[in-house]
């Protein structure tokens, strides 16, 4: 068995289908310094051998570490006198870490019985071989982050070339999209690179570019009693400063300030007068170094000298030494910026801070062009257009939260109508211009009248003639003689109603007279009664007769 793995580590191809040796294997071997020479570059590739593992995770973090140590660290140039990897001193420096699998880490030697810890330096032999693979653990990921940072050195994972898509994805999500946020360089996540590796230079391009165009300050001070913040206009268009030390979207026209402000956190005179600190661009070797001494017997800070809550730091700080020392909750250069409580009190709607319309400065809101309100909350681009332009443009009107403001002498809901007449009016009162020019055209297209059969389109003005549904047409001077006229017939229909009115009631009760009567000459007491009273008349009369 002994025998078996010590060939197996002399022949890693030993017992596979494989028909060619395999190099020994080993944890990493540089073979080339960085050249602008293709050409050798191509033949190290060429004279690579297949070698293989026993497990799955690859130990790329060995080969990740040393170069990063071998020849970049200040220490290393006046150990050894050269660089073994061929960093320049001043130069964006970028490593690409390309795999489709996991990695190995520190704790993982300890199943090859290797407790010794990575001491994170250089250990290269002069065929470019790692010589501590069987001496000492993997690196952690803490530090390659720190090599990394302490190096100014960019890390490209590029991620994937397995058949499998689900398989690269897993990779990525699991080890390497969490780990590119943490290194220099601010990637958002691992590159994907495709089965055929054909993308590889997209994403060099794409990574350097976006490298190029991102500054990303940092200060390199490990001081209790000081505190660097940084400060950006780069971001607000120039109006204010953002505490902030990144800045993107940089070009060779486009650039950006940064204003450090230095606080310090001691309430008595420290032992240590002087503290020394760097602030350098991330991935670039461009320092600039800071010497602060304190001095701890100034006059200005005491009164008369000092001002306690002087007008010259807006009634919210002490004005001492030629500057303002600001009360608690106040910033600014003369305390006059309130900085209690958060933005999201200060700023904050449903929608965001200021609406995302804005940046909340001094618990006050800063809109951007074209948004105005107390919280950005008004769109004073959202109007009416008349002729392409908001309002029908400044001479006309202005767009305020959405509804068009006119000037004086305009009127609409796009400040589309002139509210004088004048422009339109001729001695004679009627109205000539585009309207008059086009009337039988108008007519002829929207109610088929009219002289002509095209369309409403004024060829001299350029401009098309709208026509309404219906005809309105105004109205003329009164006739006298139609008026006249018109009472009279009104006059005589009134009174010819009245007396068709007063016929019918006549008639109607007449009509109920002729019943009554009938009614009654049909009423059989009223028969009997007649007839007594006839005969008692006649029998009077015979009666008489007789005597």
């Amino acid at each position: 068995m002994l025998m078996s793995l010590c060939y197996s580590l002399n022949d890693p191809c030993f017992g596979t289908s494989l028909s060619t040796k395999c190099d020994k294997a080993y944890s990493y071997r540089h073979r080339l310094k960085l050249t602008p020479k293709i050409e050798d570059f191509e033949a190290a590739v060429d004279d690579i051998r297949t070698t293989a593992n026993f497990d799955k995770p690859e130990g790329l973090f060995d080969g990740l570490l040393q170069t990063m140590v071998c020849g970049v660290s200040h220490c290393h140039r006046r150990k050894h006198g050269e660089t073994k990897i061929g960093w320049r001193e001043k130069a964006r420096r970028m490593l690409l870490y390309a795999s489709d699998i996991n990695f190995h880490q520190a704790g993982d030697g300890r199943l090859a019985g290797i407790l010794e810890p990575n001491d994170g330096t250089c250990h290269l032999n002069g065929e470019g071989y790692y010589t501590e693979a069987e001496v000492q653990d993997y690196p952690s990921i803490g530090q390659i982050i720190q090599k990394a940072k302490e190096n100014n050195i960019n890390i490209i994972f590029v991620i994937g070339g397995n058949s499998s898509e689900l398989n690269n994805q897993q990779v990525r999500n699991l080890f390497y999209d969490k780990l590119a946020t943490l290194l220099p360089g601010g990637t958002p996540r691992a590159s994907e690179l495709s089965t055929d590796a054909r993308n590889i230079l997209d994403i060099v391009s794409a990574n350097y570019r976006r490298l190029r165009e991102t500054v990303k300050l940092v200060v390199n001070e490990d001081s209790e009693e000081i505190q660097v913040v940084m400060y950006t206009n780069c971001q607000t268009g120039g109006r204010l400063k953002d505490q902030t030390n990144v800045c993107s979207g940089l070009t060779t026209e486009k650039s950006a300030t940064f204003y450090p402000y230095i606080i310090s956190t001691f309430n008595t005179c420290p032992e240590k007068r002087n503290v020394t600190f760097t602030i350098f661009p991330e991935g670039l070797e461009e320092r600039v170094q800071v010497d602060i001494d304190h001095v701890c017997d100034c006059d200005c800070q005491l009164q008369p000298e000092a001002e306690p809550d002087s007008e010259k730091c807006s009634y919210n700080g002490t004005y001492e030494c030629g500057i303002c020392n600001c009360n608690p909750g106040w910033i600014g250069d003369q305390c006059e910026c309130d900085d209690r409580g958060t933005a999201e009190e200060a700023c904050g709607t449903s929608n965001g801070i200021c609406n995302n319309a804005g940046n909340c400065t001094c618990r006050k809101c800063e809109c951007f062009d074209g948004y105005s309100g107390d919280k950005c909350e008004c769109n004073d681009k959202n109007c009416r257009s008349y002729e392409r332009m908001l309002c029908g443009g400044p001479d006309r009107g202005r767009c305020d939260c959405g509804k068009c403001v006119c000037n004086a002498n305009y009127t609409g809901e796009a400040c589309e109508c002139a509210v004088s007449t004048a422009d339109c009016q001729k001695d004679n009162g009627s109205c000539p211009g585009t309207c008059k020019n086009n009337k039988d055209c108008a007519e002829c297209v929207a109610f088929g009248t009219g002289l002509y059969n095209s369309t409403a389109y004024d060829r001299d003005s350029g401009k098309e003639v709208i026509v309404k549904d219906t005809r309105r047409c105004p109205p003329g001077s009164p006739d006298p003689i139609k008026i006249g006229l018109s009472i009279s017939g009104a006059i005589f229909l009134i009174g010819l109603l009245l007396l068709l009115i007063w016929k019918l009631l006549t008639m109607l009760y007449d009509s109920m007279e002729y019943s009554r009567f009938e009614s009654e000459i049909q009423n059989p007491a009223w028969e009997r009664i007649n007839e007594l009273v006839v005969r008692k008349k006649i029998e009077g009369i015979i009666l008489g007769g007789c005597k």
